[in-house]
């Protein structure tokens, strides 16, 4: 339900980000109009800046999402937003300018840039603080707010509030606690209370709405609890397990599945397919260029080496890869033949220990 809530809300967030660009364009368009004719050059009908609009969607839409600008929303603040925000529009209006010049509109000014960057700066974060706006107030007329309940009292438990407190524009709404200890546990966390054990789960069912269950709970506490969480399956109630008690440090979660296993998966390393692909893309057209643009340099490269010391002009070598892939590599050769199997002659000279 979160994921699908927050696609719906990043679907708006991208309508009101392509809504305050047309914006932005408008009110360029207008600015550029008002200087004198006699000073400045003509402005062109409209409609001939048509076509730069066309333009102007996808590669907005492109940078703002490579950016991060459409990942959950983390109640980061408006100044690291704007942050982002920036950084998008900077790239955006760099492969603009190169557009244009390549397209060759020589009819679009500089004043016309320079005014539709400013206004589409200030305008998306004025669109995305109305788009939030406007999701709280909807959700607080239909109410259309879930329920949750807390199962745990430890600093897991209190940071889970602490999120969704953050996020109130996914509809999200704490009912309160229930403790894991049967004595000492206190009666109010955050500002929630606490309802009574998790063993009174049963009976708090019948009495309040509770739409989704989240389990912050230790792993010896987990394994008691299998009772509750068919319990949940029965009613219909969605249930969370928060998996904050697996140690990890900068690896990130997601869950997977295989032939209807659930995988729970960390990972340092990105995992988004589409990006990498075009990132290898990349890297083959960038070095083929480069190979082609310096083929002189690396013809002549071997004839110097040769000239300077005996042996191959190209160094050869097994070296270790992703994950432990074996790779050959070449290299033009920049030592003596045969120096790697001298090593530990030199040892001696070095001026760090270690690997």
């Amino acid at each position: 339900m979160i994921r699908q809530r927050t696609r719906i809300f990043t679907f708006f967030l991208y309508l009101g980000d392509l809504g305050a660009t047309v914006l932005a364009f408008l009110c360029a368009y207008w600015f550029r109009g008002i200087f004198p004719q006699e000073s400045y050059a003509k402005l062109f009908p409209f409609s001939r800046y048509l076509n730069l609009l066309l333009i102007v969607f996808p590669i907005w839409s492109f940078f703002f999402y490579l950016t991060g600008l459409y990942r959950l929303w983390r109640g980061q603040g408006i100044w690291k937003e704007a942050w982002g925000i920036f950084k998008a529009l900077f790239f955006s209006f760099l492969l603009l300018g190169f557009t244009i010049f390549a397209l060759k509109y020589h009819f679009v000014s500089r004043i016309f840039i320079l005014s539709f960057s400013l206004f589409n700066f200030f305008l998306v974060i004025a669109a995305r603080g109305f788009v939030r706006k406007a999701i709280l107030f909807f959700n607080r007329k239909i109410e259309r707010f879930r329920a949750i309940l807390i199962i745990g009292t430890e600093e897991r438990a209190v940071s889970i509030v602490q999120s969704i407190e953050r996020h109130k524009d996914l509809g999200l709404r704490v009912l309160g606690f229930l403790s894991t200890r049967d004595l000492g546990f206190p009666q109010k966390l955050s500002g929630f209370s606490v309802l009574g054990l998790a063993k009174d789960l049963p009976h708090i069912l019948e009495r309040e709405v509770v739409d989704e269950v989240i389990f912050a709970v230790s792993q010896e506490e987990l394994k008691r609890m299998e009772d509750l969480f068919l319990l949940c399956e029965e009613r219909g109630i969605t249930a969370r397990l928060a998996i904050n008690f697996f140690p990890h440090v900068i690896a990130k979660t997601h869950l997977e599945e295989l032939d209807g296993l659930p995988l729970l998966t960390f990972t340092t390393t990105p995992k988004n397919e589409l990006l990498l692909l075009l990132r290898r893309v990349f890297d083959f057209i960038g070095s083929f260029v480069l190979i082609l643009i310096l083929s002189p340099v690396f013809l002549l490269i071997p004839l110097l080496i040769r000239l300077d010391s005996p042996g191959p002009a190209i160094y050869r070598q097994i070296r270790c890869g992703l994950n432990g892939r074996k790779f050959i590599f070449y290299k033009f050769r920049s030592m003596v033949q045969g120096a790697d199997a001298r090593l530990g002659e030199l040892s001696a000279f070095n001026l760090m220990s270690g690997p």
